[in-house]
């Protein structure tokens, strides 16, 4: 990452993550470009960062990208989301930087005045929900900016530690650029979003959140989240002890949630390494102190006696 600088050439950089999303890709670029109608082009850039795709999705950027200005195509061949997004991030020009994946798409809503919102409040971290698509009857089709509360980074902690609210997708969210100064996504081919996220948290002053909509997360069979192999599930540890090693003690009990869960499910499938860390943290915890703490549901407090007792 370059050496940190006061001015940017762009207000907002939208970064759009494809391979092989012939069928998709195009109600997503619309759909950004219906957001943006209302703003300047000499304000934004949307990089489309086409990742070793084969079929059809270069010539749908490439087509998109020339009659849109300030849409710019990219080809690269690192078969790997979070050396995408690392790239990106470095190469962007925006004061902020928010998220697209290929394959889902926004709302109509007015991406001006998010823009003018973040001119005006400055957050470090401006956070919204998404929603989740399962079926066509759950999309939304238009949205607005609804006011939003500033919370404090220990609330925002906690309420991203228990998956309220919002969890630790890069979409949905945008992010002061300064955020990735010294961090940025690790270079793996999943999870690099959840990897990065408690870096980019933990050094937030301020952070506002939202109970806008814009973001139709499309949740599909077979996706990488519903396909879970040794692999992933190692990296699944690897998110968890940096996780606590960025919160620290205060946050871990909530932290060891994430812990009882891997190992409760998936304990089988961890490398020895992995395992053994991954207990050591539930080990560390104070039994009176972890089930007394009202912010633990009841379910993980029994997982965790079920497991201290083997």
């Amino acid at each position: 990452m370059q050496v940190p600088h006061s001015h940017f050439d762009k207000k907002l950089s939208i970064i759009v993550a494809a391979h092989n999303l012939e069928d998709l890709i195009g109600k997503c670029l619309e759909s950004i470009k219906k957001c943006l109608c209302k703003v300047s082009s000499d304000d934004y850039e949307v990089l489309l960062i086409d990742d070793s795709s084969s079929d059809s999705t270069p010539l749908i950027l490439k087509k998109f990208s020339e009659e849109n200005e300030s849409f710019i195509y990219i080809r690269k061949e690192f078969r790997s989301l979070g050396k995408v997004k690392k790239y990106a991030v470095e190469i962007s020009h925006g004061e902020y930087i928010t998220f697209v994946d290929g394959d889902d798409f926004l709302s109509d809503f007015s991406m001006r005045e998010i823009l003018d919102f973040l001119a005006y409040k400055k957050p470090d971290m401006f956070i919204s929900g998404l929603n989740e698509v399962r079926k066509e009857s759950d999309i939304i089709e238009r949205s607005r900016l609804l006011s939003s509360i500033k919370i404090l980074r220990d609330v925002a902690i906690k309420k991203f530690l228990i998956h309220k609210k919002f969890q630790a997708h890069s979409c949905g969210k945008f992010f002061r650029k300064e955020l990735f100064y010294g961090n940025n996504f690790h270079e793996v081919p999943f999870y690099e979003d959840a990897l990065l996220f408690p870096l980019l948290l933990i050094k937030c002053n301020n952070i506002h959140y939202t109970e806008m909509k814009y973001y139709n997360y499309i949740k599909r069979e077979g996706s990488l989240s519903n396909s879970i192999n040794e692999v992933k599930v190692n990296i699944m540890a690897e998110v968890i002890l940096k996780t606590d090693k960025t919160f620290g003690k205060k946050f871990r009990n909530l932290t060891a949630c994430h812990a009882i869960e891997l190992i409760y499910k998936y304990g089988d499938k961890l490398s020895k390494e992995y395992f053994d860390s991954i207990y050591e943290v539930i080990n560390s915890l104070s039994t009176l102190r972890f089930i007394l703490d009202s912010n633990v549901r009841f379910s993980f407090k029994r997982k965790f006696l079920k497991i201290r007792k083997k």
